[in-house]
């Protein structure tokens, strides 16, 4: 993963990340006995001070988790796969290839995967640094 002070184009190909090393992570369950939930983080840069990542995730199949984003907002695209989304107090949404999807900071809700899920995303911190 690239680190720099200056803003900086990151050009990739979100199927293609092999050269990057993928940070895998096990998310619980949503439901009291499922199992964890296996995601990886394909970091492809990131702003100096942490505040900005770019990159591909990678989620296996799963039921309903919540999500909430705090001082992070993200904008993403789904690569492969699909995921439905559901704010709070809104009827849910599915979002399958080529779908971009923005989730502003302070969004709160849930998603779910019903088939492994790629997508390339760019997350960023509003909040104080």
């Amino acid at each position: 993963m690239e680190q720099n002070s200056a803003p900086q184009i990151a050009i990739f190909d979100g199927l293609k990340v092999d050269e990057f090393k993928e940070i895998v992570q096990m998310i619980p369950g949503a439901i009291s006995g499922q199992a964890d939930i296996e995601c990886g983080t394909t970091p492809i840069q990131e702003s100096s001070d942490g505040r900005i990542i770019t990159g591909v995730w990678r989620c296996e199949p799963c039921d309903w988790a919540p999500m909430e984003f705090g001082d992070r907002g993200e904008f993403f695209q789904v690569l492969e796969g699909s995921m439905v989304i559901q704010e709070d107090g809104k009827e849910p949404v599915e979002a399958g290839p080529g779908v971009s999807v923005y989730t502003p900071p302070g969004w709160k809700g849930r998603w779910k995967v019903p088939s492994t899920l790629r997508k390339s995303f760019v997350s960023f911190e509003t909040g104080p640094s």
